[in-house]
């Protein structure tokens, strides 16, 4: 596998071990191990721009993951909070 796919794959999985570790979870120790694929990706990557492309990636997906509820409740709620608009 190459280290690009390899990256978003690790990108995808921190994303679901952070969410699986939301606190209506009873699995929140693993928001300790969820950040581990991120700081992989850190010690590997030598490019910041890629870096930064797989923190968001990380970190968005996250936010849709854990924030999916607001959309049954708000559509248009759910879109500003996925699209994090004030």
């Amino acid at each position: 596998m190459q280290s690009t796919q390899k990256n978003l794959l690790l990108s995808v999985l921190g994303a679901i071990l952070l969410w699986a570790a939301w606190p209506t979870s009873p699995l929140t120790l693993l928001i300790f191990v969820g950040w581990l694929p991120l700081l992989y990706i850190v010690e590997r990557t030598s490019s910041w721009k890629r870096l930064l492309g797989y923190t968001y990636i990380h970190m968005v997906l996250w936010n849709v993951f854990t924030t999916w509820w607001v959309a049954k409740a708000s559509f248009t709620g759910g879109i500003s909070a996925f699209l994090q608009i004030v």
